[in-house]
C-alpha cells in the first residue's frame, strides 16, 4: 500500500486559497437565511484565529468565556512545546484585521503535505 496524492501540489495549495477566500467572504458578506434580519447587525468581529502547519490540533475555545483568547494562547503554547511550535494563533479586534491575516493565509498558506 503506498499513500500519494490524487492533486498535484499546486492543485492543494489552489484548493486552499479558495476555501480560505471563501471563508473570508462569509465574513465579508453574509447570505443565505435570515440575511434581511442579520447582516445590519454585524457590528463586532473580534477573536483569535488558530491553525496547525502540521499533524496537531488547533485549540478551538468558546467566546462564551471571557478569557478564551488567553487560554487559547496558553493552549497553543502547550501544544507547542510538544509540536515544536506547529500551531499558530493570531488574534484580530475588527473584521479589517481578520481579512488581512485570511488573505496572508489566502497569498502564502501552504496544505500540509505528507512525506511519502
Amino acid at each position: 500500500m503506498s499513500q500519494r496524492y490524487v492533486l498535484d501540489a499546486e492543485e492543494r495549495r489552489r484548493r486552499l486559497a479558495a476555501l480560505l477566500e471563501s471563508l473570508l467572504y462569509t465574513f465579508v458578506q453574509p447570505s443565505g437565511a435570515m440575511r434581511n434580519t442579520q447582516n445590519p447587525h454585524i457590528v463586532d468581529v473580534s477573536g483569535v484565529l488558530t491553525y496547525s502547519t502540521g499533524p496537531a490540533p488547533a485549540p478551538l475555545l468558546s467566546p462564551l468565556d471571557s478569557n478564551f483568547a488567553a487560554e487559547t494562547e496558553r493552549v497553543a503554547q502547550a501544544l507547542n512545546r510538544i509540536h515544536a511550535g506547529r500551531v499558530q494563533v493570531q488574534s484580530f479586534g475588527s473584521l479589517g484585521a481578520l481579512a488581512e491575516i485570511l488573505q496572508d493565509l489566502v497569498n502564502e498558506g501552504q496544505p500540509y503535505a505528507v512525506t511519502v
